[in-house]
């Protein structure tokens, strides 16, 4: 037994000392195909194992590898991924190649895809690796500088909805473009995460977006979310957590300069000097206060997001099922701004025949702490306006915070910090967006999808006013509260035939269909005034008749639409776009509900023509458009009636 022991022993240590014989060390660099430059941060994984590098900030790499026959797999944002057996090699040189988007890749263009070689409109591709990059709550955003022709404006501030414009202005009220999330027209992204885009087109002119008729004036976004794909279960996890705070500060004068300074414009405007300025008065502030208001107001603030995608599927279903995580705090002092989302996706897909059927649904719900002094006035402007004279707090003070007074500081600038942490502006969100469809193929080439879908938003919005003393400027003695609550929720049920055939060198593609939409609208609000403290946020705490009132308003809406589309084209040379959407809006008055958009486009494709034999260009393609859209978006209900 001791010598069969020992034998064991000895063959362990050989097959140990052989594996460890085997390791291979293998260097090399990997570069910009296009531009020979190295590539950091290359992710170079041993296929098969855990095994894996990174470049260093020239490129280069080093890696160590079982066996000489190891396969390595190189992989960065923006290029497409290489798989490399060694086969004996200890060195290697990788040129990457950017990962451009392929002409014949297919584009979402509303109610259908098209090639993108074959488009004949302004329509933009936004690649969600892209997105992905752009750490943000709102899919709006993330679209910034993505794409020309889309102008975003947002305030920075956590959870606020941005400003989003597609070609400049195009209206006096309503501006933003429409969404489309999976063929669901839908109004807002701030409830919709990044982590779910699979991909994104732009419509940006009056070609591409007449199909959408009435509601595409301001242009049309339209995303795609991820689906399943055929395969074993596969379980990612994809996060990250990053501190924000405002770097550049203004220049301003401390005390004793702005003491001065103000002394001179006072005395040259034939003013006394303020008594917190001059020497000569009892209130003069010499070394007691000197607040530098920005380095008081900016703090250090979070933003974290972390996302789980379970998908796979088999050869007749698929799924993909995401939860999301997002936070994001801001970079002033005070419980705002502040924002929380959690999210839940669901998306399958199946087939049995000639049948086709999924469902896509989608759960969010949100936090917001608004940053309560914005509705006051513009934090960076006043933080650089007030005066080194003026405390921050002030016990003395009802609500504990410093302010100006008329006859010592002759300053009107309101306490920025004071406003953002006494006031209570808060709001949550829940909103379900659910879709379901089903297509059948009736015979080869033409296919019939219905889609049904519900997208509902309910709301509370709290705002609290406390009793405070801020300055002369700035008092209340009347606590007050307001809260509304809402939901809104639309119904649309689509129903479209599609058809496609190529007879030899004619390719000719077609959609025609009929959409119902109805939407619901309600809200009631809750004011009353009188509460003492310690504060009870509730309405029936206010004990003041006189403040106490309840309002509701409520509107539904609808619109129903017929709409179609031919695409034609000829040797893979000519192109030919025609749309047509007629819409009825209850939004219009009798006589007006009902419009008719049409839009025609022609496109050549120069570079398939034999005559063009311009080596250096490899896509060159004319294209012209004309179309008739609408704005139906930017009209409230009921605008039409008297009453």
């Amino acid at each position: 037994m001791i010598l069969y022991a020992g034998w064991i022993m000895v063959f362990l240590f050989c097959l140990t000392g052989t594996l460890f014989a085997q390791q291979i060390t293998v260097t090399g660099k990997v570069t910009d195909a296009s531009s020979g430059m190295g590539i950091p941060g290359t992710n170079i994984t041993v296929q098969g194992t855990t095994a894996g590098s990174i470049t260093d900030d020239n490129g280069d790499f080093t890696i160590t590898v079982p066996s000489g026959d190891a396969v390595l797999i190189f992989s960065f944002v923006g290029y497409v991924t290489q798989t490399i057996p060694l086969e004996g090699r200890t060195s290697l040189q990788v040129a990457l190649e950017e990962d451009l988007i392929s002409l014949d890749e297919l584009v979402v263009v509303g109610y259908g895809t098209q090639r993108k070689s074959d488009l004949t409109g302004a329509v933009a591709v936004v690649k969600a690796d892209d997105i992905e990059k752009v750490a943000t709550n709102d899919i709006s955003k993330a679209l910034q500088g993505q794409a020309p022709g889309i102008q975003v404006h947002g305030s920075g501030e956590p959870g606020a909805n941005p400003v989003i414009k597609i070609r400049g202005v195009s209206s006096f009220r309503n501006n933003g473009p429409l969404y489309v999330i999976d063929g669901v027209p839908v109004g807002g992204m701030s409830d919709f995460t990044t982590a779910e885009i699979e991909s994104i087109q732009v419509l940006k002119d009056a070609s591409s977006s007449a199909i959408y008729g009435a509601r595409g004036a301001n242009g049309v976004i339209i995303i795609t979310t991820k689906r399943g794909k055929q395969g074993r279960m596969n379980v990612t996890y994809d996060g990250y957590f990053g501190v924000q705070n405002v770097v550049k500060r203004m220049a301003v004068t401390r005390r004793e300069q702005f003491q001065e300074l103000n002394n001179i414009s006072r005395t040259n405007a034939r003013n006394w000097p303020a008594p917190a300025n001059d020497s000569t008065y009892p209130q003069y502030f010499e070394d007691s206060i000197d607040t530098d208001w920005q380095e008081e107001a900016f703090k250090t603030g979070h933003i974290q997001e972390h996302t789980v995608t379970i998908s796979g599927g088999s050869e007749n279903a698929t799924y993909n099922v995401m939860l999301n995580y997002f936070d994001q705090t801001g970079t002033i002092q005070g419980p705002g701004p502040a924002y929380k989302r959690y999210a839940f996706r669901v998306n399958s897909d199946a087939k049995k025949g000639r049948l086709k059927f999924g469902e896509s649904m989608y759960y969010s719900y949100s936090d917001k702490i608004n940053l309560t002094f914005s509705q006051w006035g513009n934090t960076m402007v006043d933080l650089v306006l007030a005066a080194p004279t003026i405390p921050v707090y002030d016990e003395n003070n009802l609500g504990g915070y410093g302010g100006a007074k008329d006859n010592i500081h002759a300053q009107i600038i309101p306490n920025v910090i004071a406003f953002n942490n006494l006031f209570e502006s808060n709001g949550i969100r829940n909103r379900f967006l659910g879709m379901v469809y089903g297509e059948l193929e009736i015979i080869q080439g033409l296919n019939y999808r219905i889609n049904l879908s519900f997208d509902r938003t309910d709301w509370r919005d709290t705002y609290f006013f406390p009793r405070f003393y801020v300055g002369d400027r700035y008092q209340n003695d009347i606590a007050t509260l307001d809260d509304t609550r809402g939901d809104h929720y639309i119904m649309l049920m689509e129903n479209t035939l599609s058809y496609a055939r190529t007879i030899g060198r004619h390719q000719v593609s077609a959609v025609a269909g009929y959409t119902a939409q109805y939407s619901h609208w309600q809200q009631i609000v809750g004011h009353a005034g009188g509460f003492e403290e310690p504060y009870s946020k509730v309405i029936d705490a206010g004990p003041n008749i006189d403040y106490n009132s309840v309002s509701g308003s409520a509107s539904e809406g609808t619109l129903l639409s017929w709409l179609g589309r031919i695409n034609y084209s000829f040797a893979d040379r000519y192109l030919l776009t025609a749309n047509f959407r007629r819409d009825g809006s209850s939004k219009f008055g009798p006589d007006y509900r009902w419009g008719n958009f049409p839009s025609l486009a022609l496109g050549w494709k120069i570079h398939n023509e034999s005559f063009f034999n311009i080596d250096f260009i490899s896509t060159l393609k004319l294209r012209a458009g004309i179309g008739l859209i609408g704005n139906e978006q930017s009209v409230p209900d009921y605008q039409y009636a008297s009453y």
